[in-house]
């Protein structure tokens, strides 16, 4: 395993202060997404089975990928993604509770855990191996902007390697 590109991932994510524009008009969203109308609706959608599906969807294509076009480097996705949980546990974590109370949300934990942990895994893998970024590149600059994507519009069925459809995100 390539330990200078996860820790380069890593200083990115320090850099980023999460959640900052949360439920703010402001943005700086480089990609075609969708704003949400309200906090109601956000942690409806955050929590819902289609998000995670979809969410679910492109890590399984991602990883199906990665196993079919390069084995030898697919055999450090474990340990890639054990780093980036605990990446997650002492960095990230730590700030979603006082969000939580702050906006009147519930058990993001597992939402926005799963989003980082596969945020590190395609990043790591787009510079390990050259490949395209997929879905997680686009719900990642979705958190740099301050912003939780929470949702997705699909324009067709099988989207997730290279989506078209719309990040929904408050």
């Amino acid at each position: 395993m390539k330990k200078e590109i996860l820790q380069t991932l890593f200083q990115t994510l320090d850099t980023i202060s999460f959640f900052e524009s949360f439920n703010t008009e402001e943005a700086d969203i480089n990609i075609d997404a969708t704003l949400c109308k309200g906090v109601a609706i956000f942690e409806k959608s955050i929590h819902s089975e289609e998000w995670e599906d979809i969410r679910a969807e492109a890590a399984a294509q991602l990883s199906t990928m990665l196993n079919k076009k390069f084995q030898n480097q697919y055999q450090e996705w474990n340990t890639v993604a054990k780093e980036a949980r605990q990446y997650f546990n002492e960095k990230i974590e730590p700030k979603l509770k006082p969000f939580e109370d702050t906006h009147g949300l519930k058990n993001l934990n597992d939402d926005i855990g799963y989003d980082i942990v596969h945020i590190i895994i395609e990043g790591y893998f787009t510079k390990r191996v050259g490949i395209k970024k997929m879905l997680f590149s686009r719900l990642f600059d979705i958190y740099k902007s301050g912003k939780i994507p929470c949702g997705y519009s699909k324009s067709r069925e099988d989207d997730f390697i290279r989506p078209t459809g719309k990040i929904i995100y408050l």
